[in-house]
């Protein structure tokens, strides 16, 4: 007896494998459909596939699998609390939390850290300690962190680039998006747009928002020193 699968009537949202030596098989969803990847909590998908028996004595038959896929809800971006204060109308000021370069910079130097200035167009590589990098335009190679607790702020627009955690705390700062323009995080918090992140714990956007992860001390400080003057 043998088992194959139909080429005509394969599988949509993913991919049949079949073991002859096991006479099992195997679905594998594909994520990055987007039908699939559209789906929410208590959203659900079907998909269908044919086998094809051979008893090898001149008997066929076939047999329709029918999967059911769940739908998952991606965690949606909020911003931290704010701060209420009163004050003389004559001399009121206009707070807007934003995040630059310079304030990761001051960050890093508040906590005896040395932040580096790097290139977008070269390869950024940890060495294993807890760092802060600063790229100020977009990122054109890819980043490697190595260990320890980093800090990777990007002040340019999203790229393709894979971003890479170590086995600390990373936390991804992204300058140049706010709560209004921020970008589609899917595939459970593993991509940004289309951008790879690997074990990438935080993400903030320039206004403070926590895109993923929780609000912590690094967005409380960096959202705390700029006002401007209305």
């Amino acid at each position: 007896m043998s088992v194959t699968v139909d080429p005509s009537h394969l599988a949509q949202f993913g991919r049949v494998q079949f073991d002859s030596h096991t006479s099992t098989w195997t679905y594998h969803l594909n994520n990055n459909n987007p039908q699939v990847d559209a789906l929410n909590d208590g959203d659900t998908l079907q998909d269908t596939f044919t086998l094809l028996v051979n008893d090898g004595h001149g008997g066929h038959t076939s047999k329709q699998i029918t999967m059911t896929i769940n739908g998952h809800t991606d965690p949606v971006p909020y911003t931290p609390p704010s701060i209420r204060v009163n004050v003389d109308a004559q001399h009121a000021r206009h707070i807007t939390p934003t995040i630059t370069a310079t304030t990761v910079q001051n960050y890093a130097h508040s906590m005896g850290q040395y932040a580096h200035r790097v290139s977008g167009r070269d390869e950024i590589e940890g060495h294993g300690s807890s760092e802060v990098f600063i790229v100020q335009g977009s990122l054109h190679e890819e980043a490697e962190l190595k260990g320890g607790n980093d800090i990777l702020f990007i002040g340019g627009r999203l790229t393709d680039e894979e971003i890479e955690g170590g086995s600390g705390t990373d936390t991804l700062i992204l300058g140049a998006y706010t709560r209004q323009n921020a970008p589609r995080l899917h595939d459970h918090g593993e991509k940004l747009g289309n951008m790879e992140l690997e074990s990438i714990e935080n993400v903030i956007l320039g206004d403070g928002t926590v895109l993923k992860g929780t609000y912590h001390l690094i967005s409380r400080y960096l959202t705390m020193g700029t006002t401007n003057a209305v």
